[in-house]
């Protein structure tokens, strides 16, 4: 995800991009960067099917529905999920410990 981050429209902070970074943390997601995510999951799969092996490192903020997108354009190729969840408390405690502002929910 963050090389597609990097390759939208001003590294996500332009309008283009179909990201909104708030003030307090939250990221809106708009249409216009499901498109480009649409676009770039499509790539992934025509590598993958076509014998090229890689760990796709994903964050899915929308969880179990960002999976099934995920999983809908890889339709036809061996996955193996892993997954992980972060414990608020404990993000908490390190965003404290750092200069990375605080974000409402997680």
């Amino acid at each position: 995800m963050d090389a597609l981050i990097e390759a939208l429209p001003g590294r996500g902070d332009d309008p283009r991009s179909g990201l909104v970074f708030e003030a307090d943390g939250t990221v809106t997601v708009k249409t216009e960067f499901r498109a480009l995510e649409d676009v770039w999951y499509a790539g992934l799969a025509f590598m993958a099917h076509n014998g090229v092996s890689f760990i796709l490192d994903e964050v899915l903020l929308t969880g179990g529905v960002g999976q099934r997108r995920l999983q809908a354009a890889l339709n036809g190729i061996n996955l193996l999920w892993v997954g992980g969840q972060a414990l608020t408390s404990r993000v908490h405690w390190r965003m404290a410990r750092s200069s990375v502002p605080h974000p409402t929910a997680c």
